[in-house]
């Protein structure tokens, strides 16, 4: 199975400045797979602090995308696009 880290990529941007739509065309390509959500806002305002190490907090992020589907599909490609982690310059 797959060694490929997940996400693959991660869309960072000024709000209305056209993430959406770059993260549209890349979800089109057949390799690309969709996350569970477009803008996870992981690392802002759902970090989870309870998560006490790089692993934990790692493992947290992972379930925003088919962590298996990926595993096992080792050419799929999943990412995040939230243009607000351009405001979070301390977490991301």
């Amino acid at each position: 199975a797959g060694k490929r880290p997940c996400p693959s990529f991660c869309i960072i941007g000024a709000q209305k400045a056209g993430t959406t739509s770059v993260y549209e065309y890349l979800e089109s390509h057949p390799l690309v797979l969709r996350g569970v959500r477009r803008e996870t806002h992981f690392f802002d305002w759902r970090w989870n602090k309870s998560a006490k190490t790089p692993a934990a907090q790692l493992a947290k992020y992972r379930e925003f995308f088919d962590a298996e589907q990926l595993h096992n599909c080792p050419s799929l490609m999943s990412g995040d696009s939230t243009p607000s982690y351009m405001l979070h310059s301390d977490t991301v």
